[in-house]
């Protein structure tokens, strides 16, 4: 797994905004650096729209046909080699009784192992990063958030169309890479200080729709562990 790490870093594949299970990188890193884009938002008197996805049973879902895929398509590894490293060759291991398991195939075994994280980064990395027109984001393993920043007076419709066609393209990009979104757990936040929010009426500017049904609007986040009240900056 370290060499393979290794390789989609040094080969720049990775996106550079995803943080998960990358040298260097944490949940730490990916609240830093959106804190500080907020930040510097909040000092240009700019709100930031936050959006926070929730993928259903990521780890269990992610299809490894397609992961396999994208690897040989995209990662400009000779076919041959992958086959070789892959496909013909088969794994047991043995317990400290000495009893062995049963002989399973290598592509099964290094990709059951990819699905304890690394997998969701390199599958959502894949095809995610040329994705969002409009919005910045922000991935952690299967943990997806897109945000833009705007003038709250003149620029928020705006915004929040743009945030819209973003969401679609999101909804079909899950779609084609066998991810179900869950909308009753996606949340929409806005960010900014007391003073820009108070004239917004968030239940009628601000609606979004995940295949069909209303995403929650909410002051208050759970983002990447990490408990947060918005809303009211001040």
């Amino acid at each position: 797994m370290y060499q393979f790490s290794s390789f989609l870093d040094n080969s720049q594949f990775i996106d550079p905004f995803q943080t998960g299970f990358r040298r260097g990188h944490s949940t730490q890193s990916a609240l830093i650096k959106l804190a500080d884009d907020v930040k510097c938002a909040i000092d240009k008197r700019m709100v930031t729209l936050l959006v926070l996805f929730n993928f259903s049973k990521a780890f269990d879902i992610v299809s490894h046909d397609l992961l396999f895929h994208k690897m040989s398509s995209n990662l400009s590894i000779c076919s041959i080699l992958v086959q070789v490293l892959l496909i013909w060759r088969v794994q047991r291991v043995q317990d400290p009784d000495g009893t062995f398991s049963l002989w399973m195939p290598f592509k099964q075994v290094f990709l059951r192992a990819l699905s304890s994280g690394l997998c969701c980064s390199v599958s959502s990395s894949m095809t995610y990063s040329s994705l969002s027109k409009y919005c910045k984001h922000i991935l952690y393993a299967d943990d997806l958030q897109i945000y833009i920043h705007c003038y709250p007076q003149k620029q928020l419709e705006q915004a929040v169309n743009k945030v819209r066609d973003d969401i679609a393209a999101i909804e079909l990009w899950a779609g084609n890479n066998s991810l179900r979104l869950n909308p009753h757990k996606i949340k929409v936040t806005l960010i900014g200080t007391a003073r820009h929010l108070n004239n917004i009426d968030t239940s009628h500017e601000i609606e979004f729709k995940i295949d069909g049904l209303p995403i929650e609007f909410t002051n208050q986040v759970t983002n990447l562990c990490s408990l947060h009240e918005y809303f009211r900056l001040v």
